[in-house]
């Protein structure tokens, strides 16, 4: 199918790829990347991320390394299963969080034909500003982002969740509360709430 001919394609480019079923209710399709497999090309890929998006990088910061690193690899993947697929069946990249959503940007760059959809189940920066701030909700509408970011050193992060959440074509979180930091702190308004889901009969 569309998928093994990207991942054979991915093989082909010398990454590590792995395809098969993940072992849950429905066995659905799985792709395994390995980040570490790019980690010679982070220069560039740190270099493209910010001349294209504005994106910043800081040395020394593993999981942002890895976060870009593996991000270069499934846009990568995304372009081949666009070739593969040549518009036979309607795709949806579905990202969560800001781990997963530096490929996003550039997937709307190129105009992949596939959908993006980006969650966030809740934002970084409310993350940090609920801990240090005891109203914190009552201030929501009085956060400078990019000031909060750089006081609390999550500048990179905080901008990826951002770039992620306006570059999607819809835009989810989790409930109205996130909703709501989603508006403030992130700039836009989400088009629906998706709460988390939960297997009844399995769980």
């Amino acid at each position: 199918d569309a998928y093994g001919k990207a991942v054979l394609a991915m093989r082909n480019f010398g990454i590590e790829v792995q395809y098969g079923y993940w072992l849950v209710t429905g066995r659905p399709k799985v792709v395994l990347l390995n980040p570490n497999h790019v980690m010679d090309r982070l220069a560039t890929i740190k270099t493209e991320l910010w001349e294209d998006h504005k994106i910043p990088s800081q040395d020394g910061n593993t999981l942002l390394d890895q976060v870009m690193a593996f991000g270069a690899l499934v846009k990568q993947f995304m372009v081949e299963l666009d070739k593969a697929n040549n518009q036979q069946k309607k795709v949806i990249a579905h990202f969560h969080e800001w781990m997963a959503a530096t490929a996003l940007p550039g997937i709307r760059k190129l105009k992949l034909k596939m959908t993006t959809v980006f969650t966030t189940h809740a934002t970084i920066l409310g993350r940090y500003l609920a801990m240090n701030d005891p109203n914190f909700y009552d201030n929501l509408p009085f956060y400078e982002w990019e000031k909060e970011a750089e006081h609390f050193n999550i500048k990179p992060s905080a901008t990826i969740e951002r770039v992620a959440a306006h570059g999607a074509h819809i835009f989810t979180t989790v409930s109205e509360v996130t909703a709501k930091e989603c508006k403030y702190l992130l700039g836009r308004d989400v088009e629906v709430v998706l709460p988390n889901g939960l297997n009844i009969e399995r769980f």
